[in-house]
């Protein structure tokens, strides 16, 4: 149809759909928002999945034997959760969790400085 206003045709995609394949093969700066916005959802959706399957497993491993690594990891995991519940309703203020320092060296040279100082002291270090 030579009579057809170039304005008023539609490009193939638009009578047909895309294909779903067009968007892996696509460049991300191709793809429009709605299409980087389902590929990153999806992208989400597969992890969550993915991440839920591993915590079950970890989790079956822990009940099949109580005092194997998979139940002491469980076991850290949930006293990390306390903790880091505790800090942020505020009922630990110091120590460890609070400033991530530990024993007041906050760097390197701090560190060695104390271990200098620690083995220059009359008692040492051996």
């Amino acid at each position: 149809p030579t009579a057809l206003a170039a304005s008023s045709t539609l490009a193939p995609e638009e009578v047909y759909g895309r294909k779903r394949s067009d968007k892996a093969l696509a460049d991300r700066a191709e793809l429009s928002q709605g299409e980087r916005k389902a590929l990153r959802s999806k992208k989400k959706r597969v992890h969550k999945r993915r991440t839920a399957e591993s915590a079950e497993q970890r989790t079956l491993r822990a009940e099949a034997q109580p005092g194997g690594a998979a139940a002491r990891r469980q076991e850290a995991d949930r006293v990390g959760e306390q903790l880091a519940e505790a800090k942020r309703r505020g009922t630990i203020t110091s120590g460890p969790l609070s400033s991530g320092k530990q024993r007041g060296r906050s760097s390197s040279k701090a560190f060695f400085s104390s271990m200098q100082a620690a083995s220059q002291a009359p008692g040492g270090l051996a």
